[in-house]
């Protein structure tokens, strides 16, 4: 084993759990992993001999977030425990706490725009916020919005945008127009007005709208 392993960040998603039981599964107690998916459980791994499933969430209360059962795993890792479940649980953020050598004197990735970019598009895969976040992209533009420009600027696909988009024009949130053959979107007065309560009811997706 390689007492020197260690890591420089914090994780703000699953993936970086991921990483992490990857690298340190053997500090962790366990001898191997035998498979890795996407499905739950999302890893098959092996510790004292007996092959475990294993749940990857980035919070513990993810795990009943995202209907899992508990009979699917047989061990939850999380890099935090914020909610106490009838499964074991490792929380990496105090298991490895010796690992981990953060230091806030490193460039701030967020000036980067990397986990500003990758918060966008997690928001923007939720169906209901894909229509909030589209009446607030159509406030802040005067020229009007096309589905492209939308899907591109939040990391969707075009169905979706349309989709959103033309749930705003149902709502009497939006109109619909022509601009050199590009169909374009544009806020109505009564769009407009929910869109200001919109600010002040959710501003975290507020502030995510790109400079």
């Amino acid at each position: 084993m390689d007492e020197g392993r260690t890591f420089n960040f914090e994780p703000h998603n699953e993936m970086g759990v991921v990483f992490l039981f990857g690298r340190f599964y053997d500090v962790l107690g366990f001898e191997g992993i035998v498979h890795i998916g996407t499905r739950c459980p999302d890893c098959v791994a092996i510790r004292r001999g007996r092959t475990l499933r294993v749940e990857f969430e980035h919070r513990s209360s993810n795990f009943l977030n995202h209907r899992h059962a508990l009979i699917q795993a047989d061990v939850l890792v999380c890099w935090t425990q914020d909610m106490d479940l009838a499964i074991e649980t490792i929380e990496l953020q105090s298991a490895l706490r010796d690992r981990q050598r953060f230091k806030k004197n490193k460039p701030d990735l967020r000036t980067g725009k990397i986990l500003a970019d990758s918060e966008r598009r997690e928001a923007a895969r939720k169906g209901s916020n894909r229509v909030l976040l589209a009446l607030l992209e159509l406030d802040r533009t005067s020229e009007g919005l096309d589905p492209w420009r939308f899907a591109s600027a939040w990391g969707m696909r075009p169905a979706g945008a349309v989709k959103a988009l033309a749930r705003l024009l149902n709502k009497g949130l939006a109109s619909r127009a022509e601009d050199g053959g590009i169909l374009t979107f544009r806020i109505t007065d009564y769009g407009r007005e929910m869109a200001d309560r919109l600010k002040e009811a959710r501003p975290e997706l507020h502030s995510m709208l790109s400079c």
